[in-house]
Order: C-alpha cells, then sequence, then structure tokens
C-alpha cells in the first residue's frame, strides 16, 4: 500500500504484444503455401506426362495393331495369287536350270529342292488327306495290322536280322577302293559291336532299355552312310549343301576384311577369318530365331524323332538343334522341362553339345580346310546316333 501510495509499481515481465505474433505467423504461413502448392503442381505435371506418354504408346500401339491387321486382310486377299506367282517363278528356274546344258549336271539337287518348295506351297491348299488317306488305306492293312499281331520278341528279332543284314552288305557287299581291303572293314564292324556292349555294359538298367529304338536309330545310320557315301545322288546332294555352306560362311570375310583389311583376310589367320566366321554364324542363327524359321526347323525334325524312333519332345529337340545351333542355346530350347527330365534325358541333353558338329564348329573346321561334305554327312548321321545314346543311357 505505501508503494502504490508513493506511484511507484512492482517491476513485472509482460508477454510480447498479440499484434506482433499474429504478424510474425502470418509472414511464415504464404512461404510455406507456396512450398505446397510448387510441390502439388509438381506432381501433378509429373502425373499428366506419364498419362500423355501413355496415351501416346496406346495410340502407337493401335496404329501398329491396325497396320498389321489391314497386312493380313491384304495377305489373305491375295495369298493365292502370291503363292502362286512364287510357285510358277520356282517352276519356271527348276525348268530353264534343268535345260540349259550350263546348270543340267546338277539336276538332281534342283529338282529336289524344286519341288520340295512348290509342294510345300501346294500343300497350302490342299488337304494332307490327299496323301495320307491313300497311304494309310495301303500300309495299315498290308504291312502294320500283320507286322504288330507279331510278339515282340519276334518283331525284334525280324530288326535285328533286317539291321545286321544291312550293316553287313554295306560292308562285304561294295567294291574295295585301292589301298583298303576287307579286313579294314572288318575292324571296323567289329568296332560298331565293341561300342553297343560297351553301352550295353555301362547302363544303369539294362531291362528298361527300348531296343526298337536303337534299332532305328542304327539303321537310320547305316542308309544314310550309304545314300551319302555309296551313291551319286546322295554325293551330290550333300556336296551341294556343303558347297552353300562354305560359300555362306565365306560371306563373313567381307566383314573381317571391314574390321581389319584384305591384306588380313589373305593371311587365313583362325583368330580373324575362323572367329568371324562363327560370328557370322551366330548372327545369322540369331536372326532366324527372331524370324521364327529356326522354331519352324526343330518342330519339324522333332516331330520326325518322336514319330520315328518314340522318344519323348524333348530330347526330340535338343537333338534336332544341337548340330545347328551351339550346345547352350539348345538346352535353352528345353529350360522349362528340366527339372521334369529323367537321368536318360539330362544326360542326352549335356552329351549332345559335346557330340555334334555345332554351326560355329562348323564354320571353324571349313575355315581350317576340312571337306565341308565330310562335316555334313557327319553332322546328319548325328542325329541318330545321338537317339542311341540316350537310349543306351536308360
Amino acid at each position: 500500500m505505501a508503494d502504490i501510495e508513493k506511484g511507484t509499481h512492482p517491476v513485472t515481465t509482460s508477454p510480447p504484444p498479440i499484434d506482433s505474433a499474429l504478424t510474425t505467423r502470418r509472414s511464415h504461413e504464404p512461404e510455406k503455401k507456396l512450398s505446397v502448392d510448387s510441390t502439388s503442381l509438381h506432381s501433378a505435371e509429373k502425373n499428366q506426362t506419364i498419362i500423355d506418354q501413355q496415351v501416346i504408346e496406346q495410340h502407337d500401339q493401335d496404329v501398329a495393331d491396325e497396320r498389321k491387321e489391314k497386312r493380313h486382310e491384304f495377305y489373305a486377299k491375295w495369298r493365292p495369287l502370291i503363292l502362286g506367282a512364287i510357285a510358277l517363278v520356282i517352276l519356271g528356274w527348276w525348268i530353264s536350270a534343268t535345260v540349259l546344258p550350263a546348270t543340267r549336271r546338277r539336276w538332281i539337287v534342283q529338282t529336289l529342292w524344286a519341288w520340295f518348295f512348290i509342294l510345300i506351297i501346294a500343300f497350302r491348299f490342299l488337304p494332307n488327306s490327299l496323301i495320307t488317306r491313300p497311304v494309310r488305306t495301303v500300309w495299315v492293312p498290308l504291312v502294320e495290322k500283320p507286322f504288330f499281331k507279331l510278339s515282340y520278341k519276334v518283331r525284334l528279332g525280324l530288326g535285328v536280322l533286317a539291321l545286321l543284314a544291312l550293316v553287313f552288305g554295306s560292308a562285304f557287299g561294295f567294291e574295295l577302293p585301292e589301298g583298303t581291303s576287307y579286313g579294314d572293314r572288318a575292324i571296323s564292324v567289329a568296332g560298331l559291336f565293341v561300342f553297343q556292349f560297351g553301352f550295353f555294359l555301362s547302363s544303369k538298367h539294362k531291362r528298361h532299355i527300348p531296343w526298337p529304338t536303337i534299332l532305328v536309330g542304327l539303321f537310320f545310320q547305316q542308309v544314310i552312310a550309304i545314300f551319302v557315301l555309296k551313291s551319286e545322288a546322295g554325293f551330290d546332294i550333300f556336296s551341294w549343301i556343303a558347297t552353300l555352306a562354305a560359300d555362306f560362311l565365306r560371306c563373313s570375310e567381307a566383314g573381317v576384311a571391314f574390321f581389319f583389311s584384305k591384306e588380313v583376310v589373305g593371311y587365313h589367320w583362325f583368330f580373324a577369318n575362323t572367329l568371324g566366321a562363327i560370328i557370322f554364324f551366330i548372327a545369322f542363327i540369331q536372326m532366324m530365331y527372331y524370324l521364327g524359321v529356326m522354331q519352324w526347323l526343330i518342330k519339324k525334325f522333332a516331330w520326325f524323332f518322336f514319330k520315328t524312333m518314340n522318344v519323348s519332345g524333348a530330347e526330340a529337340v535338343v537333338a534336332a538343334a544341337s548340330p545347328w545351333v551351339g550346345q547352350g542355346e539348345s538346352a535353352c530350347l528345353v529350360k522349362p522341362y528340366v527339372e521334369l527330365m529323367t537321368d536318360s534325358e539330362i544326360h542326352l541333353t549335356m552329351t549332345s553339345g559335346f557330340s555334334t558338329i555345332a554351326g560355329s564348329v562348323l564354320s571353324a573346321y571349313i575355315g581350317l580346310g576340312v571337306p565341308p561334305e565330310n562335316l555334313v554327312t557327319a553332322s546328319v548321321i548325328f542325329h541318330c546316333n545321338l537317339e542311341d545314346e540316350a537310349a543306351r543311357s536308360r
């Protein structure tokens, strides 16, 4: 009371004015609001860009599908005329190549390939039953039914006799070349039986060996060998295929000359010429895969081996692909089925790459001077031999 009366006041700390606090808070609010607005605007622009990109991609896809559909409609409409024109061109080429003296000597190869493609075009319009029905009418009652009425052991014995007749007939029924003797041929025949006996001993389950598959495989080997090595037509066909392969692989020299020089090509270095041919062939095979050609070829080979030798689809695909692609690529073709494979099928997949003349190795051997017809013949005979390996490994 005394202080009040004297006019003095106690010292106290006063809070900041309300107006100043509100002013400070309002000064920060526009900055936060501006930051939030810029972030939202950036996110909206980003989303709009993604949406626009998706719309453009969808539009491009629709345009591509529309063009593809138009091409399909155009081909479906004019397909008979297009394929007919191609067939006429092939037929004209065959006639001229057969008549002209310069190319008449190759009439076997020309006839084989010309009529092969003409028949493929023809059966695009003709039903397969046009051929299969007459064949089935004769084959089933006269051959298939009487043969399968026999017991399994009798049929197996007939197959063994036919194989022995073919082996000994091909070994001792042809004229001896100069510098050879029948003893040399006897050694070859004995080696065939020694290998079969060794495979039999190394088999894990001898009772499960599919002998018909082995007999058919060995029979095909002998037939192909006789056709190629003992007939002029077979030798001409495979010699032409080998020459074609050598000429095709020789195209890689242009790339080697471009990368190095023409002088390097003339040196015939392994690093330049042979590896250049391997790279060229692998690139060509990958292009054929992209176009679907290799899949078609492998599918047809697999169907043939499945029907004739009664092997599984995975085995047939690997056996059909190994001589044309590398061992890694052939195994990748059956990658989804590896987990379901038996030991014999895995054995076939693993050994196929080591027992084939793959395309890259073929080009390497040709570059080193090995006769191409011998390599191609061995590659073809291999198909049957590999199925025998799979059968024996069971």
